[in-house]
């Protein structure tokens, strides 16, 4: 097929496309979702058993070893990594990484099919099972609540602003630390237990069983059939003391309410919180993968705005690790520079081949670039600092086969064609050059999305979006650009080689000498490489070097053993 005759004969249907991309590339990149990082699913499986009241040991030989026997034999199974301590035991399940997302999912399954075989002790509370990813390590921003109020007002305050969170969109998880959960303590009373002769088991038993609605099957009677189930849950703090211990004959029914007192309380929290040395609650948010991190912490900052004229007095509300901050700063950059390699782009294309033909030429980057955000958002790609960087490398490379297809069409047009005849020529001449440096260069890239583990996961972004640009440019070049030349290319014959001429004399008379001299030329060159490869084993290798951050952290780890509030003291010292 003769491209580029079909370019230059439809020039209404090149335009149109033309608008169309754009306009549609305008779209993806509005809905594109802004994040300092890519969103990547780590092959993760993380199991949390509370054991209240246990100790390390007996959480450990109870749970923990029960656990880890039972997942052992599920395949791809590539570590299982437990932490065991005082009433809780963690369990992490990292499955090999090179799995399919739909392979890990089925996994994921089955680890709570298996993990259902294990015979908990009583007394454990409902287990945790969640996989892991990316952003559980690093929330999009943090709310915190502190002030000189009581512990039932903060928490109360902290979980009617977590509801009001999870109803923004996009929104996947606001997670309470530091905050203390209501509970109801049943107290009982040696005396009148041993008065009564009633045993503590026969309390808790009383508790356990009778707080349940069992079902009972349905019943039919004529054409109509009813529904059995025998109502025992208790709906009320108040009604535990009702419940029934014992029945007496004769005697009437031993309650709890006889040899115990029921009592609404806050449970210990799990973590301390503090927040200028005043004790506080952080509420951790999080998005899901298709959330733009900008947009959802200005939609929080506008709902704490709002929530904070409802809130008691003495209590104040303030934010902590604002993501969004860093995004900005990303894309800021990155955007400045691409815009400065933009302007430094035309300028030396101007400089070389024309104000219109390097105008022509330079129209090919936002249609390439339109037609990658597209692909991305296609993809599930967001703006972030990897997808950023690829698009600002591959800048460069994106007009390569725009300056091959403008320069020998021109070329043509200094021969004597015409515009249009120019276009023709000058395109069919260099179409497999021009594929075949795109396919070159897209399988040096294309290798780094086979990079093994977490960061190769983190890294395909790079290859693909550069891949993704680089074929986007080649068929603007191909289909858009013969069209764009023969319209507005010049009119004019230009044989003037301008101020680049004396340049170009002396390039000659180098090439001359090097072709001269051309096996000690080919010698030099094995030596620098040689060099170069040798130099290169005593470079520092930093695939990620270190940046200097607005905020630190310190890590404190004392004795085990160590009594909670010891190691409250100790950090409020560094405080």
């Amino acid at each position: 097929m003769n491209v580029g005759k079909f370019s230059v004969s439809n020039p209404v249907l090149i335009s149109i496309a033309m608008v169309a991309i754009l306009a549609l590339g305008a779209v993806s990149l509005v809905r594109l979702p802004r994040e300092a990082m890519s969103d990547v699913a780590f092959s993760w499986v993380f199991i949390a058993v509370p054991y209240p009241g246990a100790s390390a040991e007996e959480v450990e030989k109870s749970i923990t070893i029960k656990v880890e026997e039972e997942l052992a034999d599920i395949e791809h199974v590539k570590e299982i990594e437990s932490n065991t301590a005082q009433a809780i035991s963690f369990v992490n399940v990292q499955f090999d990484d090179d799995i399919s997302r739909a392979e890990f999912l089925r996994l994921y399954q089955e680890v709570r099919t298996e993990f259902d075989k294990v015979d908990l002790p009583d007394g454990t509370m409902d287990p945790m099972i969640e996989d892991f990813s990316s952003a559980d390590f690093m929330p999009i921003i943090t709310v915190n609540l502190k002030g000189a109020v009581s512990d039932e007002v903060i928490n109360a305050a902290a979980r009617k602003l977590q509801k009001q969170l999870l109803d923004i969109p996009n929104v996947s998880k606001a997670e309470i630390v530091g905050g203390r959960v209501r509970e109801i303590w049943v107290e009982a009373d040696r005396d009148r237990m041993e008065a009564l002769g009633v045993s503590l088991d026969e309390v808790i038993n009383a508790l356990k069983y009778r707080n349940l609605n069992v079902p009972g099957g349905t019943l039919e009677v004529g054409a109509r059939k009813y529904l059995l189930q025998t109502l025992g849950e208790v709906k009320s703090p108040e009604q535990f003391g009702t419940v029934i211990v014992r029945r007496r004959p004769g005697q009437g029914s031993i309650r709890v309410s006889d040899v115990a007192s029921v009592n609404r309380g806050l449970a210990k929290s799990v973590y301390d919180v503090r927040l200028d040395g005043e004790k506080a609650i952080s509420v951790l948010v999080s998005k899901t993968n298709r959330g733009n991190t900008i947009r959802i912490v200005d939609q929080v900052r506008d709902l704490v705005d709002q929530f904070r004229q409802t809130t008691p007095e003495g209590l104040s509300v303030h934010f902590f690790n604002d993501t969004s901050l860093l995004v900005h700063e990303i894309v800021d950059v990155l955007s400045r520079n691409a815009l400065m390699g933009f302007v430094t782009l035309i300028l030396v294309l101007f400089a070389f081949i024309g104000l219109r033909n390097s105008l022509i030429t330079a129209l090919g980057i936002p249609i390439t670039f339109a037609i990658t955000f597209m692909f991305m958002e296609y993809y599930g790609e967001s703006l972030n600092g990897n997808s950023l960087f690829a698009l600002v490398m591959v800048l460069g490379m994106i007009v390569d086969h725009a300056i091959v297809i403008i320069e020998n069409s021109f070329r043509h047009r200094q021969l004597g064609l015409s515009p249009r005849e120019a276009a023709i020529v000058g395109t069919n001449e260099v179409i497999k050059p021009v594929i075949s440096g795109t396919l070159t260069t897209v399988a040096a890239f294309l290798p780094m999305m086979l990079l093994p583990g977490i960061m190769g996961k983190f890294m395909r972004t790079i290859p693909m979006i550069v891949s993704l640009a680089l074929v986007a440019s080649t068929l603007e070049a191909l289909v858009f650009l013969p069209s764009h030349f023969a319209e507005w290319g010049p009119r004019v014959q230009r044989t003037s080689r301008g101020f680049i001429a004396p340049w170009q004399s002396r390039f000659e008379q180098l090439v001359a000498v090097v072709y001269r001299h051309r096996y000690l030329t080919l010698l030099a060159t094995v030596l620098v490489i040689a060099a170069s490869g040798v130099l290169s084993l005593t470079i520092k290798q930093d695939l990620f070097a270190g940046e200097e951050f607005t905020m630190f952290f310190i890590d404190l780890k004392l004795p085990i053993g160590t009594p909670r509030h010891v190691t409250n003291n100790v950090a409020a010292r560094f405080e």
